[in-house]
């Protein structure tokens, strides 16, 4: 959800980056194995069911779109996500992909036993195969395979351990029998692995803002952000950026029915303007309805590294 975010630049990517960059674009969510490179994934969703339209914005302007869906519900959970960056960025970087994350919803946090990636873009597709067992990834796949760097971090056994996945880490739970949306929700580290990398990101509480969007009209918890990375990465600019940024923020809202919460906000300072990822409903549309436009507290104004205090 916030790997890199920064390195969103006007060229094509090399084909190491493009995962990078797609899961900070949303950063950046039944029982299943991989076995010979191979996903077997259950269709049903379980229990209460989600489903969130997103548009992506960087520096106030434009640049793609995203859709989250899914279940949670009976010890299980399911997570989908398309995501596709259009405009100035897509006609560029050609980026669009899909993921999928599924497996037991337990506790504070989801326990994954598939995290899947398909990146089909231009002449370097991406694709991410993980497979875990009670958190703990078992059997990961990466192709192309990332490069070797003399300065890269080694990930470790012990990196892979009591994790969750980037798209799984988009759905929250909350036990307990007091409200859902307190400050508590917020109050949490997220181990994630995204198959060729482990940072944490850290969460705290800030404010509980009212919002209005179809499908949802409501308090909204605002959680802030920090992004720790762990192994995979490589000490440059970009990282140490992302370490000490204090500008990053996730609204987030129950799921109808359950202890269970997804973010209809995210936003990530960068170095060339403030990325914004909001949903534009909460729900499947309603056939006919006109289209109203989400009500969220008006947008600081963008420029460059806008808000930072390192």
């Amino acid at each position: 959800m916030l790997r890199n975010v920064v390195d969103v630049l006007p060229a094509r990517p090399p084909h190491g980056a493009l995962l990078r960059r797609f899961g900070a674009v949303v950063a950046a969510l039944g029982a299943a194995v991989l076995s010979g490179g191979a996903i077997q994934l259950g269709d049903r969703v379980p229990g209460r069911s989600f489903d969130l339209d997103y548009r992506l914005r960087l520096a106030g302007f434009p640049i793609g779109n995203a859709a989250l869906k899914g279940g949670v519900g009976g010890g299980q959970y399911r997570v989908d996500l398309d995501a596709r960056l259009t405009g100035l960025v897509g006609w560029v970087t050609g980026i669009s992909g899909t993921g999928v994350s599924q497996g037991a919803a337990s506790g504070r946090r989801v326990v994954p036993s598939v995290y899947s990636v398909d990146i089909p873009s231009g002449d370097h597709p991406v694709a991410v195969r993980v497979g875990l067992i009670g958190g703990n990834v078992v059997n990961a796949s990466l192709t192309p395979p990332l490069q070797e760097r003399p300065d890269r971090i080694p990930v470790q056994d012990a990196h892979k351990k009591g994790v969750v996945d980037p798209i799984g880490a988009l759905l929250m739970l909350h036990p307990g029998a007091g409200p859902v949306l307190d400050p508590g929700a917020c109050n949490r580290t997220l181990p994630v692995f995204d198959g060729s990398g482990r940072f944490d990101v850290k969460l705290s509480y800030s404010a509980t803002k009212p919002i209005k969007l179809p499908g949802y009209d409501g308090p909204a918890i605002v959680c802030s952000a920090r992004y720790v990375p762990i192994a995979g990465h490589r000490e440059r600019p970009s990282v140490e950026y992302m370490r000490e940024n204090r500008d990053m923020e996730a609204w987030l809202v129950p799921v109808a029915g359950t202890r269970a919460l997804v973010p209809v906000r995210i936003a990530v300072a960068t170095k060339i303007g403030r990325l914004v990822i909001e949903a534009r409903r909460f729900g499947a549309p309603a056939p006919g309805a006109a289209e109203t436009e989400p009500e969220f507290e008006p947008e600081p104004a963008s420029g460059p590294d806008p808000g930072r205090n390192p």
